[in-house]
């Protein structure tokens, strides 16, 4: 058998391993969303729900996030009430009246919860106000210094009064 034979058979060899692999790759990628499939709407309705609802004991999680026992019992009352028929909206309202709009994720802009919108950019702005100011008040007084040290040594050389 000659060199080139040789290597004919491992380069097909080499081929056939890559190509097993691809496809072994997609057939991966294509498997995973049947399991999504496979899920009936309820469960998608309430995987979402989930994780618009915050756990009112944890610190910004979700309640699909929060191993927190009111968070599953929050968990628990979003089945029963998928499957008593209420709409999206309606479980949300229902969750809202118990424990007000900072139960849900995204809050709605109102005059409750104004200071969620708008609370982390008017800090930043005064942070960066107090910040400019301070820089400008140390600007001047490096300023100052400079210029009554060009005094004193002026008065020094004898080239003042």
């Amino acid at each position: 058998m000659t060199v080139s034979a040789r290597q004919g058979r491992s380069l097909s060899a080499a081929v056939r391993a890559v190509l097993l692999f691809l496809l072994a790759a997609i057939v991966l990628i294509f498997c995973k969303p049947v399991s999504a499939f496979s899920q009936s709407l309820e469960e998608i309705r309430a995987k979402a729900l989930n994780n618009e609802l915050r756990c009112v004991v944890c610190a910004g999680q979700s309640i699909a996030e929060s191993n927190a026992e009111l968070a599953q019992d929050m968990r628990a009352q979003v089945d029963r009430l998928i499957l008593a028929g209420q709409s999206d909206g309606e479980i949300r309202t229902w969750f809202v009246e118990r424990y007000g709009d900072a139960v849900l994720m995204n809050p709605p802009l109102n005059a409750l919860t104004i200071g969620l919108w708008f609370g982390p950019f008017a800090i930043f702005t005064l942070g960066l106000a107090i910040t400019l100011l301070v820089l400008r008040r140390g600007q001047a007084r490096l300023t100052l210094r400079r210029g009554n040290g060009e005094a004193s040594e002026r008065d020094d050389r004898g080239g003042g009064i």
